[in-house]
Protein backbone atom coordinates (compact mmCIF):
# COMPACT_ATOMS: atom_id res chain seq x y z
CA UNK A 1 0.00 0.00 0.00
CA UNK A 2 0.82 3.95 -0.45
CA UNK A 3 0.30 6.79 1.17
CA UNK A 4 -2.25 8.63 -0.53
CA UNK A 5 -1.21 11.94 0.53
CA UNK A 6 2.48 11.40 -0.45
CA UNK A 7 2.79 8.77 -2.35
CA UNK A 8 5.37 7.06 0.31
CA UNK A 9 5.43 2.82 0.61
CA UNK A 10 4.04 1.79 3.89
CA UNK A 11 4.17 -1.38 5.24
CA UNK A 12 1.42 -4.20 5.85
CA UNK A 13 -2.28 -2.56 5.60
CA UNK A 14 -1.50 0.60 6.55
CA UNK A 15 -3.22 3.38 3.40
CA UNK A 16 -1.91 6.47 5.56
CA UNK A 17 1.24 7.47 7.19
CA UNK A 18 1.86 10.12 9.74
CA UNK A 19 5.11 11.31 8.05
CA UNK A 20 3.45 13.22 5.23
CA UNK A 21 5.61 17.01 4.94
CA UNK A 22 3.14 19.71 5.52
CA UNK A 23 0.73 20.78 2.88
CA UNK A 24 1.13 16.84 1.18
CA UNK A 25 -2.48 16.48 0.84
CA UNK A 26 -3.25 20.07 -0.87
CA UNK A 27 -0.52 19.56 -3.44
CA UNK A 28 -1.25 15.78 -4.70
CA UNK A 29 -3.21 12.54 -4.34
CA UNK A 30 -1.63 9.09 -4.91
CA UNK A 31 -3.40 5.79 -5.50
CA UNK A 32 -2.49 3.68 -2.82
CA UNK A 33 -2.62 0.55 -4.90
CA UNK A 34 0.37 1.82 -7.14
CA UNK A 35 1.59 5.01 -5.74
CA UNK A 36 0.83 7.10 -8.89
CA UNK A 37 -0.13 10.72 -8.85
CA UNK A 38 -4.15 10.81 -9.41
CA UNK A 39 -6.34 14.16 -9.49
CA UNK A 40 -8.17 14.66 -6.52
CA UNK A 41 -11.67 13.51 -7.74
CA UNK A 42 -10.82 10.79 -9.28
CA UNK A 43 -12.87 7.41 -9.28
CA UNK A 44 -9.86 5.02 -11.23
CA UNK A 45 -6.48 5.34 -11.04
CA UNK A 46 -5.52 5.65 -14.55
CA UNK A 47 -1.99 3.48 -13.78
CA UNK A 48 -3.30 0.25 -12.56
CA UNK A 49 -7.11 1.29 -12.70
CA UNK A 50 -8.08 0.13 -9.25
CA UNK A 51 -11.03 1.90 -7.70
CA UNK A 52 -10.42 4.68 -6.06
CA UNK A 53 -11.81 6.45 -2.71
CA UNK A 54 -10.14 9.31 -1.71
CA UNK A 55 -12.41 10.59 1.14
CA UNK A 56 -10.73 11.21 4.69
CA UNK A 57 -13.01 8.47 5.83
CA UNK A 58 -11.22 5.61 3.97
CA UNK A 59 -8.26 6.42 5.02
CA UNK A 60 -8.42 5.88 9.22
CA UNK A 61 -5.59 3.23 9.11
CA UNK A 62 -2.59 5.33 9.46
CA UNK A 63 0.79 3.71 9.94
CA UNK A 64 2.72 4.39 13.83
CA UNK A 65 4.28 7.64 14.14
CA UNK A 66 7.57 5.70 13.64
CA UNK A 67 7.90 2.29 12.37
CA UNK A 68 11.02 -0.02 14.12
CA UNK A 69 13.65 -1.51 12.00
CA UNK A 70 14.56 -4.87 11.80
CA UNK A 71 18.00 -4.16 10.57
CA UNK A 72 18.54 -2.49 14.01
CA UNK A 73 16.74 -5.10 15.98
CA UNK A 74 18.81 -7.46 14.45
CA UNK A 75 22.23 -5.66 15.04
CA UNK A 76 20.81 -5.57 18.90
CA UNK A 77 20.35 -9.04 18.83
CA UNK A 78 23.56 -10.30 17.42
CA UNK A 79 25.72 -8.20 19.67
CA UNK A 80 23.71 -7.20 22.42
CA UNK A 81 21.33 -10.73 22.24
CA UNK A 82 21.96 -12.06 26.08
CA UNK A 83 20.91 -8.79 27.36
CA UNK A 84 17.70 -8.78 25.45
CA UNK A 85 18.76 -5.12 23.90
CA UNK A 86 16.56 -6.00 20.93
CA UNK A 87 12.97 -6.92 22.84
CA UNK A 88 13.77 -3.85 24.57
CA UNK A 89 13.92 -2.07 21.54
CA UNK A 90 11.08 -3.92 19.90
CA UNK A 91 8.56 -3.10 22.66
CA UNK A 92 8.45 -6.61 24.60
CA UNK A 93 9.29 -5.65 27.94
CA UNK A 94 8.45 -9.42 29.29
CA UNK A 95 10.84 -10.75 27.52
CA UNK A 96 13.85 -8.03 27.80
CA UNK A 97 13.17 -8.43 31.74
CA UNK A 98 13.52 -12.20 31.62
CA UNK A 99 16.59 -12.04 29.29
CA UNK A 100 18.39 -9.31 31.20
CA UNK A 101 17.33 -11.31 34.71
CA UNK A 102 18.82 -14.60 33.40
CA UNK A 103 21.96 -13.11 31.86
CA UNK A 104 22.67 -10.85 35.25
CA UNK A 105 21.78 -14.29 37.38
CA UNK A 106 24.39 -15.81 35.06
CA UNK A 107 26.93 -13.52 35.54
CA UNK A 108 26.51 -13.30 38.85
CA UNK A 109 27.13 -17.25 39.68
CA UNK A 110 30.30 -17.11 36.82
CA UNK A 111 32.16 -14.46 38.90
CA UNK A 112 31.30 -15.20 42.37
CA UNK A 113 32.26 -19.00 41.64
CA UNK A 114 35.80 -17.69 40.01
CA UNK A 115 36.42 -15.24 43.41
CA UNK A 116 35.22 -18.40 45.36
CA UNK A 117 36.96 -20.62 44.06
CA UNK A 118 40.61 -18.13 44.00
CA UNK A 119 40.45 -17.24 47.33
CA UNK A 120 39.59 -20.73 48.91
CA UNK A 121 42.36 -22.68 47.09
CA UNK A 122 45.64 -20.27 48.44
CA UNK A 123 44.49 -21.51 52.33
CA UNK A 124 44.99 -24.64 50.98
CA UNK A 125 48.41 -25.18 50.37
CA UNK A 126 49.93 -23.06 53.13
CA UNK A 127 50.94 -26.38 55.36
CA UNK A 128 52.14 -28.49 52.74
CA UNK A 129 50.60 -31.09 51.22
CA UNK A 130 48.26 -33.15 53.59
CA UNK A 131 46.23 -35.83 51.56
CA UNK A 132 42.80 -35.16 53.92
CA UNK A 133 43.09 -31.59 52.47
CA UNK A 134 43.57 -32.26 48.70
CA UNK A 135 40.95 -34.44 48.85
CA UNK A 136 38.46 -31.76 50.32
CA UNK A 137 40.33 -29.56 47.90
CA UNK A 138 39.60 -31.51 44.88
CA UNK A 139 35.99 -31.26 45.76
CA UNK A 140 35.90 -27.42 46.35
CA UNK A 141 37.74 -27.28 42.61
CA UNK A 142 35.54 -29.29 40.82
CA UNK A 143 32.07 -28.12 42.14
CA UNK A 144 33.48 -24.06 41.61
CA UNK A 145 34.61 -25.07 38.11
CA UNK A 146 31.77 -26.65 37.35
CA UNK A 147 29.73 -23.16 39.00
CA UNK A 148 31.78 -21.15 36.88
CA UNK A 149 31.44 -23.56 33.57
CA UNK A 150 27.46 -23.17 34.05
CA UNK A 151 27.27 -19.65 34.26
CA UNK A 152 29.61 -19.19 31.85
CA UNK A 153 27.56 -21.82 29.50
CA UNK A 154 24.64 -20.07 30.40
CA UNK A 155 25.90 -16.91 28.94
CA UNK A 156 26.81 -18.36 26.02
CA UNK A 157 23.63 -20.01 25.45
CA UNK A 158 21.91 -17.09 25.70
CA UNK A 159 24.35 -15.12 23.48
CA UNK A 160 23.59 -17.97 20.67
CA UNK A 161 20.18 -17.31 21.11
CA UNK A 162 20.49 -13.77 20.31
CA UNK A 163 22.51 -14.21 17.43
CA UNK A 164 19.70 -16.63 16.24
CA UNK A 165 16.84 -14.49 16.84
CA UNK A 166 18.77 -11.90 14.69
CA UNK A 167 19.01 -13.85 12.02
CA UNK A 168 15.69 -14.95 11.99
CA UNK A 169 15.00 -11.14 12.50
CA UNK A 170 16.82 -10.33 9.14
CA UNK A 171 15.18 -13.69 7.29
CA UNK A 172 11.32 -12.97 7.80
CA UNK A 173 9.42 -10.34 5.94
CA UNK A 174 6.05 -10.11 7.90
CA UNK A 175 7.92 -9.24 11.62
CA UNK A 176 5.74 -6.86 14.16
CA UNK A 177 7.06 -5.40 17.40
CA UNK A 178 5.48 -5.34 20.78
CA UNK A 179 2.50 -3.62 19.88
CA UNK A 180 1.59 -5.64 16.87
CA UNK A 181 2.90 -3.04 14.28
CA UNK A 182 5.20 -4.14 11.68
CA UNK A 183 8.57 -3.70 11.56
CA UNK A 184 10.65 -1.84 8.59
Amino acid sequence: MFCVRCGRKLPGNYNKCNQCPPGARENAWYCPYCGAGVKKNSKKCDVCGKALDLSPAAYVKAAPEKLKKRKTAAVLAIFLGFLGLHHKYMGQQSRFVRRILWSALSAVVAVASLIIFRAGINPAFENGYDPEVLESMALFVFTMAGLVAAGTISLLISWIKGVAEGIMLLRKNNVTDGNGNPMI
